[in-house]
């Protein structure tokens, strides 16, 4: 296959978890093709530390400024033994060179969100507020700027100013199921739940593809007492994303919690299937074999 295509495939691994997933990006990141190299990177983004430093500790010094770039954002705010420490002085050095290239694009918005992106992972929270602050102030418009500093404020415990930079991104682009998802994560937290299962829902109707927006909507109205219109939406998300881990063990969970063993069953099975190396599907399996 084309190396574009194979590089696609790899970056579908993303949200696997599998042993037979990390050996894959393993091989892919040593491909003589920087497609495959750079692909693999970004995949093992969101993986425990040590997983990440084994796949992109390596592409520090990659021949590719777009892998080294990448490597350097995967491992941004990595320490201690998940990174050798001949490690380290790489990663610096790529930091550096990850900066300097969003310097050289100023003028986006979306530079500044990279920035601040790295400034959180370092633990640099004033820096990433003045970089997203940037971002709007380029474009007043942008929402995934407003959405990471409605973000960071969460971090910061400012969850008020959180609420107010989320209803303006709102009132601009009414049609973002991010920010919808976001503030009504936000007023979950306030326990503001009426309000929170609105925005909840609205960014799952704007977002049908996003099988995450279900699941949130999902287990909010099952946590509500909205049982039945909770596996309405979680079954409808599963017949779009029918290996989506997440959908799975809210369906078993759920139904087994409301008598309908045998669908409990199923999609407790199905879950094995689809995750055969995770010992929690294995025990949700054994669970619902005996209610």
């Amino acid at each position: 296959m084309p190396a574009i295509a194979r590089a696609t495939a790899v970056a579908l691994l993303r949200n696997s978890a599998s042993p037979a997933a990390q050996a894959t990006l393993g091989r892919a990141v040593a491909d003589g093709d920087p497609l495959l190299r750079l692909a693999a990177v970004e995949a093992a983004e969101g993986r425990d530390a040590a997983a990440v430093a084994e796949i992109a500790a390596p592409r520090l010094d990659d021949p590719v400024r777009a892998v080294r770039l990448a490597a350097a954002q995967a491992l941004a705010g990595t320490s201690g033994p998940a990174l050798a420490p001949e490690r380290q002085a790489a990663l610096a050095r790529a930091l550096d060179e990850y900066r300097a290239a969003q310097l050289a694009n100023a003028d986006r918005p979306e530079s500044h969100v990279n920035l601040a992106g790295i400034d959180m992972k370092l633990g640099h929270p004033a820096e990433a507020e003045r970089e997203l602050e940037t971002a709007i102030r380029l474009a007043p418009y942008f929402v995934p700027a407003q959405v990471n500093l409605a973000d960071l404020y969460r971090a910061t415990g400012r969850d008020a100013d959180g609420e107010q930079v989320l209803r303006t991104a709102i009132a601009s682009a009414p049609d973002s199921a991010e920010a919808h998802h976001a503030l009504g994560l936000l007023l979950v937290r306030q326990k503001r739940l009426a309000d929170a299962l609105a925005e909840l829902d609205q960014a799952a109707r704007l977002a049908p593809e996003n099988a995450r927006y279900a699941y949130v909507l999902g287990v909010a109205l099952h946590s509500t007492g909205h049982t039945a219109r909770a596996l309405e939406i979680l079954r409808a998300a599963h017949e779009r994303h029918p290996g989506d881990r997440d959908l799975l063990v809210a369906l078993a969970t759920i139904s087994s919690d409301n008598g309908m063993q045998q669908a409990a069953r199923e999609y407790a099975a199905a879950l094995v299937a689809v995750a055969p190396w995770d010992p929690d599907a294995r025990r949700l399996q054994q669970e619902m074999s005996n209610p």
